[in-house]
């Protein structure tokens, strides 16, 4: 069963109703106040089974100016637009107004259905049909009246339909609420059109605003209980885990709960031609997207006013963070007089802050725009040195990144030629630190961080340092091609310090006295870094000499010994129990031996 969302559109007292009345039975003006002024205030609703392969979800909006915002509110999505033309009456305000709007929103499959014709001549029904033709450029039409059979509407409808695909599953549903009520013993019901994608009974949905997470229990097509429902349908669905008064007109519902919301939407900005009216920078204008009205300012690019039947790149500035979909369209019309002023397509759905006069960012939405995927994520990328990889799928609404002009490290994307700087920019750091600091093995990773002049974890910071093979890195940082080299005179400090240690044998002076005789701390340590002295713990260092001395001695030992006692190593060493505990742990800890209940191995 193909399953398809028609609507109407045009002038007030047009007959859209009485068309959809007389092709489906039912009258879609169902308020008192619709009733007694004989026109539609709010959307109306109902179906109809063209023939045993087609169902029609048919939407009535209302034709008067001042209610345009429930016009747009329905019109959005439809696989049909019903453009409704009287010919008592011809082209008026709301006919050019309402077809701006279609055009604005991108739908392009449009019946012009000419009403009213018993009440004019044939003549005056073809000079208002080639009016049509001329003034919208448009070729579709069929003729209706209330008294005439509606077998012609109906084929023609069927013909319009016929070569649409609405099978297609998307990943993401999609549904814009335009109504919700409650039903005693069911709950909350909502009712919208689906955009995109497929919902099934027992699916976790999110509410946004609010990012609310909701379940669908029970759906309904078309007045027909479903267990599923595909995109571009009239859909009804039974929510739990919700209030009525948690959902409005204009709420969205997605499948996928991550989407991000955002204040600043980059768009594609064309002016109406109906008016000589000038968008100005930072006037506050009402948006209409899908079903939702909201309080917007229009930033435009370096310019202050945009021209009636212009076309640029602008940015829509929002109160709070709401949610979009690249590739929308939405509406801008004026608060005060009331009318369109334009047309917006939504090309990058989470805009960022930038000043007025900023060309370069007017040449990204250009990308965002017509470039590819891949481009997008390099353009994202151009003035920052990474993102997370999930939040870039995410703000460009793309399953994978491919491009091999980025980088993933950590999961974080980079730009490559952006990674290459920031590691040229790290090389320059250390050849400084190096020059300035001779006898130190390294800069310390934060503080180079902070030089930088970025912030990013530091776990990415450690996997770019790994990346790269021109650094050594644990808590200190270096150029894998330096090496402390002694001047003459630290070559002297370290056989001095040389003698100084091994003349006490393995009862060596303690660091504190050796700092206190001799000074330059720097250099002492830089020392035990290159591995000239070896550090046994935080009180006692020794010589490479004394350290294969002491090795000799146990090696010796452990040939006729497989257990090595306390006492043992103090007779060995002839030194006091404190150098001897040292002594132990630190082989220990290098794995020369291992500690056992009666004393210790030899590995």
């Amino acid at each position: 069963m193909n399953k398809y969302i028609v609507g109407t559109a045009g002038h007030i007292d047009h007959g859209k109703t009485s068309l959809i009345k007389y092709l489906t039975g039912v009258d879609t003006d169902t308020l008192k106040e619709e009733k007694e002024r004989g026109i539609t205030v709010n959307l109306g609703f109902t179906n109809l089974q063209l023939d045993e392969n087609t169902s029609l979800g048919v939407v009535d909006v209302p034709g008067h100016e001042n209610l345009i915002k429930n016009m747009l509110a329905g019109i959005y999505g439809l696989d049909l637009v019903l453009l409704v033309v009287a010919c008592d009456d011809g082209i008026m305000p709301q006919t050019k107004e309402h077809f701006e709007i279609i055009k604005f929103l991108n739908l392009k499959n449009i019946l012009v259905v000419l009403t009213k014709t018993d009440l004019v001549s044939n003549e005056q029904v073809e000079l208002i049909k080639n009016n049509i033709e001329k003034e919208f450029n448009l070729t579709e039409f069929v003729k209706f009246s209330i008294y005439d059979k509606q077998t012609t509407v109906k084929a023609k409808i069927v013909s319009m339909l016929k070569d649409k695909d609405n099978d297609s599953i998307e990943e993401e549903f999609r549904m814009s609420i335009d109504r919700v009520f409650n039903i005693k013993g069911f709950g909350v019901i909502v009712t919208g059109t689906s955009i995109s994608g497929e919902v099934k009974i027992g699916d976790s949905l999110v509410l946004k605003p609010g990012d609310k997470k909701i379940k669908v229990r029970g759906i309904q097509v078309h007045n027909k209980n479903m267990i599923k429902a595909k995109k571009r349908t009239r859909v009804a669905l039974n929510l739990t885990g919700i209030k009525q008064e948690d959902v409005k007109r204009g709420y969205l519902l997605l499948s996928n709960l991550d989407k991000k919301n955002s204040n600043i939407i980059d768009v594609k900005i064309t002016t109406t031609q109906n008016s000589d009216y000038n968008i100005k920078h930072l006037n506050n204008y009402k948006l209409y997207y899908l079903a939702k009205e909201l309080d917007v300012r229009v930033k435009l690019i370096n310019q202050k006013e945009l021209k009636a039947g212009e076309t640029t790149y602008a940015q829509i500035l929002l109160k709070e963070d709401e949610y979009f979909s690249k590739g929308d369209f939405a509406i801008l019309r004026n608060i005060n007089p009331k009318i369109t002023v334009a047309g917006l397509e939504i090309i990058n759905a989470s805009g960022e802050y930038v000043n007025r006069k900023n060309l370069d960012y007017a040449e990204k939405m250009k990308q965002f725009e017509f470039g590819s995927n891949d481009n997008l994520v390099e353009v994202k990328l151009k003035g920052q040195l990474c993102i997370h990889k999930n939040i870039l799928l995410k703000e460009l609404e793309l399953d994978n990144i491919n491009s091999s002009k980025i980088i993933e490290l950590n999961s974080y994307c980079f730009l490559k030629d952006n990674l290459d700087i920031f590691i040229g920019n790290i090389e320059k750091i250390l050849k400084k630190f190096h020059q300035d600091n001779l006898l130190s093995l390294g800069i310390n990773k934060s503080e180079l961080l902070k030089n930088l002049g970025v912030t990013i974890p530091n776990k990415v910071f450690t996997t770019i340092l790994k990346y790269s093979d021109k650094f050594e890195s644990t808590n200190l940082v270096r150029l894998k091609a330096f090496e402390i080299k002694l001047d003459e005179k630290g070559h002297q400090y370290y056989l001095k310090l040389v003698d100084y240690l091994e003349s006490e044998d393995f009862r060596p002076p303690k660091i504190e006295d050796c700092l206190a005789k001799f000074g330059n701390k720097d250099l002492f340590y830089s020392l035990i870094k290159l591995n000239k002295l070896i550090k046994i713990d935080n009180e006692v260092v020794i010589t490479n000499k004394m350290l294969k001395k002491l090795i000799n001695r146990f090696d010796k030992f452990y040939l006729d010994n497989k257990i090595l006692k306390l006492n043992n190593a103090r007779d060995l060493l002839n030194t006091s129990r404190k150098y001897v505990i040292s002594y132990l742990e630190y082989f220990d800890k290098i794995g020369y031996t291992k500690r056992v209940e009666e004393g210790r191995e030899k590995k």
